[in-house]
């Protein structure tokens, strides 16, 4: 029975270990822009979708987008589906990517 134990043992401390290495999320700034990933890809679709623009943290890891236009979005983010937009500058005018154009 001692030898299972120090095994759990040592596993969830591995497991842990881990968690903290790869567990970090980046928090996202009001005002910054963000692309989300497009979970529902097809061959031919685009990887991210946007740019967006982060509207208001809720809670520790979801956030409200709005568009370039200004429309927002109904549903709110998770942290993990977005990533940095870059740019020469910060003057995003429209979508890069058209949010729901295939049918």
């Amino acid at each position: 029975m001692k030898g299972r134990e120090e095994k759990n043992k040592a596993k969830g401390e591995m497991i842990k270990r881990h968690s903290e290495i790869n567990g970090i999320q980046e928090l996202y700034e009001e005002g910054s822009y963000v692309l989300m990933i497009n979970k529902k890809k097809k061959k031919l679709d685009p990887k991210y979708l946007g740019p967006f623009k982060i509207i208001k943290q809720t809670g520790l890891s979801a956030y409200k987008l709005e568009t370039p236009t200004g429309m927002v979005l109904k549903t709110l983010v998770h942290h993990n589906r977005l990533v940095p937009a870059y740019a020469s500058n910060d003057k995003f005018t429209e979508l890069w990517t058209k949010v729901g154009a295939r049918k």
